[in-house]
């Protein structure tokens, strides 16, 4: 109900001196850290906003009147109503979205949170580099059940539709292919899988397995007994 209090300002520290440890991490600005920009402009020595946390009660209290006298920091890094800060997180610029996700950015600063989220506080974690990493988690989880799923459910309708091995293998053999050919060509391309191009793989299998069922039906109907291997090729 209020961030005011010297066990939540700790917490805030402690986050913030975590998260300076993430070798990824550029910088940290938070309410513990900010620095006193009033204090500096009328030449007094403090450097930060919270030169010392607050030990009790009424140290804090005046620290939340300290704040709504300046309203550059209300806000930005604490509400109005003292129930709400904000801890920023800066990345090196270095980092690309690829380099978030394959270095496990991502599990690192969730890792800080979840050390640090019991009490009374709610920590919430959010931004654009948190999304991108967790939608390419729900993709990398959508792809590892559509894939196969999808594939298990070609085998027995071609199994039903044809009742022979040559005519479950052979498409089944070719859309595979055809799929790993398309994703490697993509990714010497340099593209890479999106949010948008997610179902391009499951399609790929049910396209691909249409149109070679098509060509192995006609395979069977030509090649009845009696006809030389030359005519039914033809």
């Amino acid at each position: 109900d209020n961030i005011y209090t010297p066990h939540t300002l700790q917490k805030i520290t402690r986050l913030t001196e975590e998260f300076k440890k993430i070798p990824e991490i550029k910088s940290v600005f938070s309410l513990t850290n900010a620095p006193d920009i009033v204090a500096k402009i009328i030449g007094e020595p403090q450097d930060l906003l919270i030169p010392d946390l607050p030990t009790t009660l009424e140290a804090a209290a005046r620290l939340k009147e300290k704040l709504a006298t300046q309203p550059i920091y209300l806000k930005n890094l604490v509400s109005a109503d003292g129930r709400a800060t904000a801890i920023n997180l800066v990345f090196l610029e270095s980092i690309t979205d690829n380099e978030f996700v394959r270095r496990g950015v991502d599990e690192k600063i969730q890792a800080v949170i979840d050390h640090e989220n019991g009490g009374p506080e709610q920590l919430y974690y959010t931004g654009l580099p948190h999304f991108k990493a967790a939608s390419a988690r729900a993709m990398a989880e959508d792809l590892g059940r559509l894939l196969p799923l999808a594939l298990l459910l070609i085998v027995i309708v071609l199994a039903l539709c044809v009742r022979s091995v040559r005519g479950v293998v052979l498409p089944v053999l070719t859309v595979m292919i055809s799929l790993t050919w398309t994703l490697g060509i993509m990714v010497l391309c340099g593209s890479r899988l999106s949010l948008g191009t997610l179902a391009l793989p499951p399609l790929l299998l049910v396209l691909g397995i249409a149109y070679s069922l098509h060509v192995v039906t006609e395979y069977f109907e030509l090649a009845r007994p009696g006809r030389t291997v030359e005519e039914v090729l033809i």
